[in-house]
C-alpha cells in the first residue's frame, strides 16, 4: 500500500516515539516502497541470520519503507 505525502497516516501518543528533537508525540507515517537495490541488498544481509536463528530473527525485510515526520518540528526519520 502506497500514499502520497499529503495522506499520511497519523500516529499519536502510546503509537509513536516522541520526537527528540522537540518532545512531541504526534507522527505523520508514510509508506514508500524501497529501491530494488537497497531491498535486495537487506535481503542478502538478513538471510543468514533467518535461516540460522529462525525463530529468534526479526525477520525478512519489508518492501516498504516507512518514513515518520513529527508534526511538532517537522523531524524525518526513515524506517
Amino acid at each position: 500500500m502506497t500514499t502520497r505525502p499529503e495522506e499520511g497516516e497519523l500516529v499519536e501518543g502510546r503509537g509513536g516515539p516522541t520526537c527528540r528533537r522537540c518532545g512531541a508525540s504526534r507522527w505523520r507515517v508514510e509508506r514508500r516502497p524501497k529501491g530494488r537495490l537497497r531491498w535486495l541488498l537487506e535481503m542478502a544481509v538478513a538471510a543468514p541470520e533467518v535461516l540460522i536463528f529462525q525463530d529468534e530473527s526479526p525477520g525478512w525485510p519489508a518492501r516498504e519503507a516507512e518514513i515518520w515526520t513529527c508534526l511538532g518540528c517537522g523531524r524525518r526519520v526513515r524506517l
